[in-house]
């Protein structure tokens, strides 16, 4: 996957939400996601997912 020419699929957005990706290809990752909502959506998708949804919604609900 290179973030700069495809968009993620369900994997690599879970792989990222969950802080599994190596570090170049989250830097990848994080680049594409400024500038394609969809992929953004499908990533916060997968954190919702994740151990770590309840802990962002509950920052959410505090910011």
């Amino acid at each position: 996957m290179t973030a700069h020419r495809h968009h993620l699929d369900a994997a690599a957005a879970t792989r990222y939400a969950s802080g599994e990706l190596p570090e170049p290809a989250s830097w990848q990752v994080e680049r594409h996601l400024e500038g394609c909502g969809a992929c953004a959506a499908r990533v916060s998708a997968a954190a919702r997912a994740t151990a770590a949804g309840p802990t962002l919604a509950a920052v959410r609900r505090r910011c």
